[in-house]
């Protein structure tokens, strides 16, 4: 590493930016190291009021190379390179070409140098941005060709081992569904001391749960504060979720401690989105789901900071349900941060936002749980959830085209580049831009059985690293109200 402090208004495009000599609170962009790749990003930095940045000489342009470097970017194009998709690479290993793509104007940026590797963050932004295919200079097609001759050997050498060309375990793959099928993630913070359980708890801490406490004995302080302060995946068995729910309405339902009755709301959620996923056209469980969604509105705008500490219990349960409840619980949140506050608003966005998924029901459960990256064509299937969706909702009579938005919205972008219908700008409306944004904020922060969890510092630092498919100005209250509940 080569670091050499500069002032920003001799920063060009091309120079990479290893720190932002600022807080990260008044300048998002600091929290991770990026490419200077546009004139944009620049007028970012110098928006934000940053006087000095220190830039890495080794991952990018020294300040008397940057015109030459520029001049150089500006001459690729469509003709001097070719298209590669991004699942011929390897994640966390040095790319021996150029990536550039094409920008929101059309020319060609460039957005990974040669010989850097290929981080999980990295693809993480790509993917969300749209990119699945990136164009490489035609002079670098030998070193491609090499990549990928060491690659197909080694995924033949994999094969032979028993993995497949993926480098996924398949006898892992069949016990991760195996486990998502049997077990049900709850929250410490709904079991009450020395109340008798109906039912078994587990504790995950490698791959097979192992028994905690059993069926009719009491959950004590100690264990309840110890899984609390560690963050331990507690789980109980599917079959004994009817005896949860009911220990939940007889228990905590009630209860005078505000952070117990928030995890009723809470479980008691994401218990009804699982059932309505399940039954998707069924007008009682939606129902029920109104009126779930109606508590979880009031009690955020009662108890907002109650809540958000219920977010952060158990960054481990990534299930579709948990999501949904994860994701209309922040999007109220948001809003109200925003200045929404009109009951009748906030109720439709959060009822939006809890059954945005709710065409997940639709798509093969393979595809859903699958512990790895989709391939292009299972990309393609996986990308249906979203007009499925909003088919299921229109069905019901109850469900206004308001509260559709989040689900026909999420995973659209401000620079176009979103699916399934390409919106951009002003045709996306602010329920839209702020469950999109909370969706892959929270798809960030929690652990899958492939991927481990990104703090909140780093998701954040890749949102602004896509900054063109953000609204800045919600993203930015994003930030202020995460920073708010840390102190």
């Amino acid at each position: 590493m080569a670091l050499k402090k500069i002032k920003t208004s001799d920063l060009k495009v091309g120079m990479y930016v290893n720190k932002v000599h600022s807080s990260w609170l008044s300048a998002p962009l600091a929290m991770k190291n990026f490419m200077v790749q546009s004139p944009k990003t620049l007028k970012n930095l110098l928006d934000y009021e940053i006087q000095f940045v220190s830039i890495d000489t080794i991952k990018g342009r020294d300040v008397g190379e940057a015109k030459e470097a520029v001049n150089e970017e500006i001459k690729m194009s469509l003709d001097n390179t070719f298209a590669a998709s991004l699942n011929e690479f390897r994640i966390n290993r040095p790319v021996p070409v150029d990536f550039y793509f094409p920008g929101s104007k059309g020319a060609l940026e460039h957005i990974l140098k040669k010989e850097l590797p290929l981080r999980d963050d990295v693809v993480e932004l790509f993917e969300e941005r749209g990119v699945r295919a990136v164009r490489i200079p035609e002079d670098q097609k030998s070193a491609y060709d090499r990549y990928r001759l060491e690659i197909e050997n080694e995924d033949e050498q994999r094969k032979k081992q028993g993995f497949d060309g993926k480098f996924i375990d398949p006898e892992k793959v069949r016990r991760e569904f195996d486990f998502i099928a049997d077990y049900y993630a709850i929250n410490a913070r709904s079991l009450v001391p020395g109340v008798k359980l109906t039912f078994d708890i587990y504790e995950r801490f490698k791959e097979t749960p192992e028994i905690a406490i059993r069926k009719e004995d009491r959950a004590g302080s100690e264990s309840i504060d110890r899984w609390l302060k560690d963050d331990t995946n507690i789980l109980i068995k599917k079959d004994h979720k009817e005896a949860y729910q009911t220990y939940l309405i007889d228990n905590t339902r009630n209860s005078k401690d505000e952070r117990v009755k928030a995890s009723f709301i809470r479980e008691n959620a994401k218990l009804l989105v699982e059932n309505l996923i399940k039954n998707p056209r069924s007008g009682k469980l939606m129902a029920q789901t109104k009126n779930a969604v109606s508590d979880l509105t009031q009690s955020v705008i009662d108890h907002p900071a109650t809540f958000y500490s219920m977010m952060r219990i158990n960054n481990h349960d990534y299930y579709t349900y948990t999501h949904s409840v994860n994701v209309s619980t922040m999007s109220l949140a948001l809003a109200l941060a925003l200045g929404m506050n009109d009951k009748k608003d906030l109720s439709d966005l959060g009822l939006g936002s809890i059954v945005h998924d709710l065409g997940k029901s639709k798509v093969d459960n393979s595809l859903i749980n699958k512990p790895g990256k989709l391939t292009d064509k299972e990309f393609v299937k996986m990308k249906d959830h979203v007009t499925l969706g909003v088919e299921l909702l229109k069905e019901n009579k109850a469900i206004t085209e308001r509260m559709i938005i989040p689900a026909a919205q999420h995973h659209e972008k401000l620079s176009g580049r979103g699916y399934p219908n390409g919106l951009a700008g002003d045709q996306m409306h602010l329920f839209g831009r702020i469950s999109s944004l909370i969706d892959i904020y929270d798809a960030l922060t929690t652990e899958r059985s492939y991927k481990k969890a990104f703090m909140p510092f780093d998701a954040l630092a890749i949102l602004f690293k896509g900054q063109d498919d953000y609204d800045m100005e919600i993203l930015q209250t994003l930030v202020k109200m995460l920073k708010e509940q840390e102190t």
